[in-house]
Parts: C-alpha cells; sequence; structure tokens
C-alpha cells in the first residue's frame, strides 16, 4: 500500500522498507510492555533462537565485509538494517496467540491480496495509481504487458490458505474456492514463472496429500481442454507459454536464466573463496562512486534472482548449516501439529507454505529480502502456535474429562 504514496519510485524503495521496519519495532515496544512470562512462555522455541543467531551472524558479515570491501562498520550496521524484518517473528507469534486468531488474521490477508488485486488491475487498465517505477507494466510476454501487482509474496501465500481451505470444506464450490480463483489468476496474470510453477506443484501436492484425485484429474483435464481452445482460436496461453519459456530458458540458457547462470557460477566462486565465513556481500552498501568491492560479486547479482544461490554466497558454509537447520526442524514441528483436528488444519497448511517457498527459492530470495521474510517469520509463527496447541491439548487431557467418565486410559 506504500506504493499508493506519491514519491515511492524506487522498487523495494528505502522509505519503504524503513517504514516497515518501525513497525515491527513498535509492535516489539508494544509487546514488551505487555508480555507476563505466562504470554512469553511461546517465546522458548527453536525459532527465537534461529532468529537470534541468524542477527548475530548478520553481524559478523558486518566485520567480514569491512575486512573484504574496506567498508566502515556503521556503514555494514546501516545496510544491514533490513535483516531486523526477522523480529516479526515474535510479533506474529505474540499477536497470533491462538489458532482462532490465526485464521481471522488469514482470512484478513486474503482480504488484503483481493484489495490490491483490484487497484492493480485499476492501474493496468490505464488509469495509473502506483507510485513505482514499474507501475505500467514489466516488460511484454505472452503477447501482453506484464502486469504490476506489489505483494506478490501475499498473493502466493493466499492463494494457498483458499485453497486449502476449500479441501477442508469438501465442497464442490465454495467462497474459498472463489477466493483461490481470483488470487491464482492475479499470479499467473502477473507472469512471475517462479511463483506460478511454486504454487502449481503445491497445489498438486496438497491434492494427492488429500488424495482428491478426481478433482486433480478434472483440473488436468480442464487446462488442456483450455489450452486447445486457446490453440485453435491462435491466441497465446499465459499459463503454457509460461512453462515452455521457463524450459527453453533453462534448455538453451536463454532469457532471463542466461543471466542466472552466470550469476550462479560468480556466486560459486565467491562461495568458494570464502567458505568458512561468509564472503559480507550481504551488507555491502552503495557508495557515491559506485558500488564498493565491485567485482564478481556485483557483476551480475542486480540483474537476476537466485534466492539459495544468493544465501550461500552470502553465508558460504554457516548459511548450509543455518537453512539444513531450518528445514529440518520446521517439517518437525509441523509434524508435532497432528493429523486431525484444528491444529492439523493450521499445521499443514504452514507446512504447504514454508514447502512453495523452498521450491520458490530456486528463483526468489525469500531468505534475506525483506519481502520474504516478513512472510517466512509469519509461516514459523503460525506452525509454532499450530504445535502449542497441540502439546497443550495432550498436556491437559486429565483436567478437561470429568471423573466419572475416566473409565479407563484408553476412554476417548
Amino acid at each position: 500500500m506504500f506504493n499508493l504514496i506519491p514519491g515511492n519510485t524506487r522498487a523495494g524503495g528505502t522509505r519503504t522498507l524503513d517504514a516497515g521496519l518501525v513497525i515491527i519495532l513498535l509492535g516489539l515496544v508494544y509487546y514488551a510492555l505487555k508480555l507476563r512470562r505466562s504470554t512469553a512462555q511461546p517465546l522458548a522455541n527453536f525459532f527465537s533462537w534461529y532468529v537470534f543467531f541468524y542477527l548475530l551472524l548478520v553481524v559478523v558479515q558486518v566485520a567480514v565485509a569491512s575486512l573484504n570491501y574496506s567498508q566502515s562498520i556503521l556503514d555494514g550496521f546501516i545496510a544491514a538494517r533490513h535483516q531486523l524484518y526477522y523480529l516479526s517473528f515474535p510479533v506474529f507469534l505474540l499477536g497470533l496467540n491462538d489458532l482462532q486468531k490465526v485464521e481471522t488474521f488469514m482470512k484478513a490477508f486474503t482480504g488484503l491480496a483481493i484489495v490490491l488485486i483490484v487497484i492493480s488491475l485499476v492501474n493496468y487498465s490505464g488509469f495509473t495509481m502506483f507510485y513505482h517505477q514499474r507501475a505500467e507494466g514489466h516488460g511484454v510476454r505472452s503477447g501482453i504487458v506484464r502486469a504490476f501487482i506489489p505483494a506478490m509474496s501475499i498473493m502466493v501465500m493466499a492463494a494457498l490458505w483458499e485453497f486449502w481451505a476449500y479441501l477442508r470444506d469438501n465442497r464442490r464450490f465454495s467462497i474459498h474456492l472463489a477466493s483461490f480463483m481470483i488470487v491464482y489468476g492475479a499470479i499467473i496474470f502477473r507472469q512471475t514463472r517462479g511463483r506460478i510453477i511454486a504454487v502449481t506443484l503445491t497445489l498438486v501436492l496438497m491434492l494427492i496429500a488429500k488424495r482428491r484425485f478426481k478433482l486433480l484429474a478434472g483440473g488436468a483435464v480442464l487446462l488442456v481442454l483450455g489450452l486447445g481452445i486457446q490453440m485453435l482460436v491462435g491466441s497465446e496461453s499465459i499459463l503454457l507459454n509460461t512453462f515452455e519459456s521457463a524450459y527453453s530458458d533453462v534448455a538453451q540458457g536463454e532469457g532471463t536464466w542466461s543471466t542466472r547462470m552466470k550469476q550462479i557460477q560468480s556466486s560459486w566462486n565467491v562461495f568458494m573463496d570464502n567458505f568458512m565465513t561468509g564472503s559480507g556481500g550481504l551488507v555491502i552498501r552503495q557508495q557515491e562512486g559506485g558500488w564498493a568491492g565491485w567485482g564478481d560479486l556485483l557483476t551480475v547479482a542486480f540483474n537476476a534472482d537466485l534466492g539459495y544461490w544468493t544465501w550461500l554466497k552470502f553465508f558460504g558454509y554457516p548459511g548450509i548449516v543455518f537453512l539444513l537447520a531450518l528445514v529440518l526442524v520446521f517439517y518437525r514441528y509441523a509434524l508435532l501439529c497432528g493429523s486431525h483436528g484444528e491444529r492439523a488444519y493450521i499445521g499443514q497448511f504452514a507446512a504447504y507454505h514454508f514447502t512453495c517457498i523452498l521450491i520458490s527459492m530456486v528463483t526468489i530470495n525469500y531468505l534475506t529480502h525483506p519481502a520474504g521474510i516478513v512472510l517466512l517469520c509469519l509461516t514459523m509463527a503460525i506452525v509454532v502456535r499450530a504445535a502449542k496447541a497441540e502439546e497443550t491439548s495432550l498436556a491437559e487431557p486429565e483436567a478437561e474429562i470429568p471423573a466419572e467418565r475416566k473409565i479407563s486410559p484408553w476412554n476417548p
């Protein structure tokens, strides 16, 4: 919504990112004043420690950058300030303090996504509403100008939430299906291939896990029919073109993938040269005379986006440890949510969104860019809340069952 404010013309403009950081810090102050020992208990979890040690790792990168690129410590901390978006995790965790609040929040989340879509369609029609360097479009793909739709990570999370809610309803049609179709349509219309592929694969995983094979087959049939009709009338299919162009780019080294291949080679060299400490590239700050330490690290880094390679380039071997720990423990928490009831429903959604993040990370950076960080932290907070709800129900079964009903330990 900051893109509606005049003057915000830079992609990911500093003013917008700093405003978001102020909101997060105000949230921390609010909960610090409100907090009691009982309400602070949920903070004792793996992800709280993960955030703490990650920020320590960023401090190390500030020191490394000062050695590798002759950058002052102060410049490094200023450049690294947006990594404090990880502090949104405790804000989400304390704010969404029960599963009902999680559901209410996600409904509002979908509402926000739909509002953004409506504004974006008005903007795309020619009545420019956004103040952004790409407000009038982002190149041409599939024969049309790619729309500018801000906050695409919100669209992804909302689409998965609504589809998961639709599967739980187990009805042919519901408001959740309608909401999903609107948001998923916006993702396709934006034509960001990494997100389209990640969301689509995650939807397939959901259908397989829920054994909704008829729905999966029906969707495939409708897709084939739609593509066939488009081919007959001679028009391009956005969805088909997305997968075709992605395949040809990778197979033939064309398009944006050509630049990404150069970045992979550059990132690998930086990774190997700074294996044990990381490169410090995360906190390189723009100077008046150009980018500090201009060289292999930065030659192509700003012309492509590769989440995993960017992470490894920045953090080296410690980054591998951090990433593996995050993945393993996240799915461990998801398993703790059980397989039935509200906590399982919420926990499984978090697991699917996290899976979508991992798929998206082939191209999209969720781990060091604020737009990805804040939704990763939201997902971590949701899975913790679901797992804690499971622990609570297991820890207090006796208090919920009247004495006259306790016939045996196996009595449900």
